[in-house]
């Protein structure tokens, strides 16, 4: 049965203790969650301003409703292909970092989730929780229907959306109960505002982009996630005190 734990808001709430990146992946030091998606989205933005093609901009522009406007939305999608992360399916992995959260009472039946023939990808659970989320703020199908599949085929193979869904056999506990989507909310909106939109309400895009345009930006979410990867320039980080889109921003901008 999984431990007893404390309430969650005695160990500084979830967001300080969801791993992205174990410690032997992230140069020594454990790096949140949290910390991964700011510096993707930080990447983002740096690919942007100096990489990305004119017509690519503009065409993003498009999509959120005008000149200026793509580079927010492109940086938002990058940010949240690893929500998925944020579930007992991945948490559960890594021992040192499946402890914090157990403390820190995020919960999860261990013989239930650790069953690998219930494994449910943290790319298909990134999509299952996007498309949760943005459901419930009111986002047009349309638009749901193609940002989903950006976030489940960020390791290059796109699932259909009966896929993506956790596995009935887990019971509920590979996405986790009420506890977890306080946390996977918390998350999200955090990631939100941190990227400067006053809600995922307003992250919602004008227009849905060509196909071809779509798969461009997927092959971009993948460089994003790969470069803020490298453990080398981008450390773990393992307090969450420590965490902000400015520091992530400082990183892309000294080895971008």
């Amino acid at each position: 049965m999984p431990d007893a734990g404390v309430p969650l808001e005695s160990v500084e709430g979830p967001l300080g203790v969801l791993w992205g990146k174990s410690a032997e992946r992230a140069g020594g030091q454990t790096n949140l969650l949290l910390s991964h998606l700011l510096d993707t989205a930080a990447v983002a933005e740096r690919l942007w301003d100096s990489f990305l093609a004119p017509s690519t901009r503009g065409l993003l522009d498009e999509v959120s409703g005008g000149p200026g406007q793509g580079r927010r939305l492109f940086a938002w999608l990058c940010a949240v292909h690893d929500l998925g992360k944020a579930t007992p399916a991945f948490q559960y992995q890594w021992e040192p970092g499946a402890r914090a959260v157990r403390a820190a009472g995020l919960r999860w039946h261990g013989p239930t989730v650790a069953n690998q023939k219930r494994r449910w990808r943290h790319e298909h659970a990134s999509a299952y929780l996007l498309m949760r989320a943005l459901r419930r703020v009111g986002w047009a199908e349309r638009h749901v229907a193609w940002v989903w599949p950006l976030a489940a085929g960020h390791h290059g193979v796109f699932p259909e959306e009966d896929a993506v869904q956790p596995p009935r056999q887990g019971k509920g506990q590979l996405q986790g109960g009420a506890d977890w989507e306080v946390a996977q909310a918390g998350l999200l909106e955090r990631v939100t505002v941190e990227l400067g939109f006053g809600g995922l309400a307003e992250v919602q895009p004008v227009a849905v982009p060509a196909r071809a345009v779509q798969l461009h930006v997927s092959g971009l979410i993948v460089m994003a996630d790969w470069i803020a990867s490298d453990e080398k320039h981008f450390p773990g980080l393992p307090d969450v005190s420590q965490v902000s889109m400015d520091g992530a921003r400082e990183l892309s901008l000294i080895h971008l």
